[in-house]
């Protein structure tokens, strides 16, 4: 797994060049097939959509590999077999028009849909689909540990790929994945990454790569071959663009410069609400913000300790200063919405005069000591909360130090295999790869070596047992597991492992001339489907 709110930062490209980039992006650079040029005529320039990204959508596009955000590019590009649905739990048929499972859960049967083309021309069947999936597993890389679960792929026939488990999984959920389910044209053969490094993709998705400029921009035109039907005045062309700065993504959206933009602090889209050129749609997400305690370190040792620590934190003043209201507070690890999450998981209030008794019970009445907590430079959010956080546990007689670090040294220090060279606490931002709880559990509980984003350090061989046995009886009995989830959460808050701060709530400004989006989607962040949108004529 990963921490997959990295902040990489890139120059900002202005919209002028932008401008002149667009007019001569007419061409398929990469790919045999040819895209619908009608968007560069004066008349059809609505035709043409661009999302101003905080991060790079050309970073690592390998979709065997792509473990960061560039999933809002390959989700575009790529299909998957099924796709979840959050609000009715349940998968809707993508590459698969039907599937079905054995009663002990160990085979899945999936049905690929008939007269699916690649963007090369090759047809999507079985054999591609096995090739795309072990593709991925020999690759061992991003989410491969998806396909755990898998003993083999049998090709049943042109269009039926039976999938043989080790031991019961939901598989439906495994290929509903944002990340490592991708599927892909065999003509990938033996290459590796190298293979996606330019203009090329292997997708059969709604979109292909027209134009690229680094990892900051991709140019995507519409597939006229897609099996699924287009909107009327569709978009032909979308540009994905990385535009580091909060500040210059609110400028473009004002201005008209833009259609989509990701991540504007809360204040800026309180101010663009009344924007009558705009539009605002809030959905709830299966993103969560947390801080991971070290429960190996110094006073952070003694479970009475973290649990002050819970309660010091500010819960309700994070929510209501620093999100604007557009988030909710945490019940556990697993957020609102996801199956496996419950209100009756432990949640700790703010309450000084408790976490006092604690620290008292713990022998540091007076406090006395220092915590060092880490978070992501740039990330208003983390910044803001470390510094609502410092102010209360002042009160307590503990120092904070708030230590801005960038991505990579936050991994550095996370996953150090000397104990005294990590960090006290650090803030994490979490969504699932595969949309169970047990993406969140795992992977920041879980023992693992080396380690991953167990920055609790946690090591405790029952609560392994009991996820991993839910994450099992998940293939054939989901209530039945999520039941044992709950246990496990229960069990975490108990043990304070980390302060599980709030659920978020994806609030979206967009541009008003855009129909057809429904807001982000809980199981794929910052990703707008653009096959579902068009302009509003």
């Amino acid at each position: 797994m990963k921490k997959k709110r990295n902040r990489l930062f890139a120059r900002v490209l202005s919209f002028a060049i932008l401008s002149v980039f667009l007019a001569g992006c007419g061409g398929n650079s990469g790919n045999s097939v040819k895209g619908n040029d009608s968007a560069q005529s004066a008349e059809g320039g609505n035709n043409i959509a661009i999302y101003s990204t905080y991060d790079m959508p050309a970073l690592g596009i390998d979709p065997s590999v792509c473990f960061n955000s560039s999933i809002l590019s390959l989700l575009n590009i790529y299909d998957t077999l099924l796709r979840y649905d959050s609000e009715t739990d349940s998968v809707e048929y993508v590459a698969c028009d039907k599937y079905e499972k054995s009663e002990d859960g160990l085979l899945w049967t999936f049905h690929i849909r008939e007269n699916m083309k690649f963007h090369d021309g090759t047809p999507v069947n079985a054999e591609a689909v096995k090739f795309s999936f072990e593709r991925t597993i020999n690759m061992g890389k991003g989410a491969a540990f998806i396909w755990e679960p898998v003993d083999s792929f049998e090709v049943k026939d042109e269009q039926t790929l039976v999938m043989h488990l080790k031991y019961p999984a939901p598989m439906d959920l495994t290929v509903s994945s944002s990340y490592g389910a991708y599927i892909m044209s065999p003509a990938v053969g033996d290459a590796g990454e190298e293979f996606f490094a330019g203009t090329k993709d292997a997708g059969s998705g709604a979109y292909y790569i027209a134009d690229r400029t680094g990892d900051t921009q991709l140019v995507l035109a519409a597939f006229e071959d897609y099996w699924n039907p287009w909107p009327d005045n569709h978009f032909d062309r979308v540009v994905l663009t990385q535009s580091a700065e909060s500040s210059t993504r609110r400028q473009m959206l004002e201005s008209g410069e833009v259609d989509f933009v990701s991540e504007l602090p809360a204040e800026d889209n309180e101010a663009l609400v009344s924007n009558e050129k705009l539009k605002e749609v809030k959905t709830k997400s299966f993103e969560n913000m947390m801080i991971l305690i070290n429960t190996q370190k110094g006073p952070l040792q003694d479970k009475r300790v973290r649990q002050a620590l819970n309660y010091a934190f500010p819960y309700e003043d994070v929510i209501s200063y620093v999100m604007n209201g557009n988030a909710s507070q945490s019940h556990g690890p697993v957020p609102e919405g996801l199956w496996g999450h419950s209100e009756d998981v432990l949640q700790y209030k703010h309450d000084l005069n408790k976490a006092k008794e604690l620290l008292k019970e713990a022998g540091y009445s007076d406090g006395g000591f220092s915590l060092e907590i880490t978070y992501i430079t740039g990330d208003e959010i983390e910044r803001k909360s470390a510094e609502l956080y410092q102010s209360e546990l002042n009160k307590l007689g503990i120092t904070l130090n708030i230590r801005p670090v960038t991505s990579d040294m936050s991994v550095e220090t996370g996953q150090n295999p000397d104990p005294k060279k990590r960090q006290d606490m650090a803030f994490m931002f979490w969504y699932p790869d595969v949309p169970s709880p047990y993406t969140f559990l795992y992977s920041m509980y879980h023992q693992a070596d080396p380690i991953s984003w167990n920055w609790t350090y946690l090591e405790d061989d029952e609560f392994d047992k009991v996820i991993d046995d839910a994450n099992i009886l998940a293939g054939t009995d989901r209530d039945a597991a999520s039941a044992q989830f709950v246990d496990a959460q229960n069990y975490i808050m108990e043990e304070a492992c980390s302060i599980n701060i709030f659920d978020k709530v994806y609030d979206c400004i967009y541009n008003g001339s855009v129909g057809g989006f429904k807001g982000i989607d809980p199981s794929y962040p910052q990703t707008v489907f653009f096959h579902e949108c068009y302009r509003i004529k």
